[in-house]
């Protein structure tokens, strides 16, 4: 499996693992402190057969997020009498969706120079947004390389605003 993936709550993501050995191997999955990762309730399933196992975490409701399941490293454990080999850590990262708001950040600078404006994007959320437009009088901006007239929008996001009036 890939070493990190990030899934939203509403559609759950699967972990999957095979392998092929002779005596056939037993898989199973555990979590970074090496216990057995189980089923747990509607959050998370673990279904094997031959030489497959897939570990699923389910879709879940905001409320029903568990930090130990949803923000976990697992590993895939493939085991049989001649030896035991496992995956490397796969870290799952649940974004949870929800309604937020941006606002503005305050900019100082001196009249006739430029402002920098950023957007404040709640921590929460932060590192799953990334900006792609600002709406200035009407006109969408978008991140360029260059100004348009008296703004520009960085490829970083921020907003800036040149020959600034008290």
């Amino acid at each position: 499996p890939p070493s990190i993936i990030s899934f939203p709550n509403t559609r759950g993501t699967s972990l999957t693992c095979s392998a092929t050995a002779s005596p056939p191997p037993t898989i199973t999955w555990v979590t970074a402190d090496g216990a057995r990762a189980e089923a747990v309730g509607s959050l998370r399933a673990v279904m094997s057969t031959q030489g497959n196992s897939t570990l699923t975490l389910l879709p879940f409701q905001p409320d029903q997020y568990r930090h130990d399941l949803h923000a976990a490293t697992y590993r895939c454990l493939v085991s049989n009498s001649v030896g035991t080999i496992t995956s490397r850590p796969i870290s799952v990262n649940a974004v949870v969706m929800q309604r937020f708001e941006v606002g503005v950040s305050d900019a100082a600078g001196v009249v006739g120079g430029p402002a920098v404006f950023t957007c404040d994007v709640p921590p929460t959320v932060s590192r799953h947004v990334t900006v792609t437009s600002w709406s200035v009088d009407g006109r969408t901006l978008t991140p360029t390389t260059r100004p348009d007239g008296r703004h520009w929008v960085l490829p970083t996001g921020e907003l800036v605003v040149q020959g600034i009036t008290p």
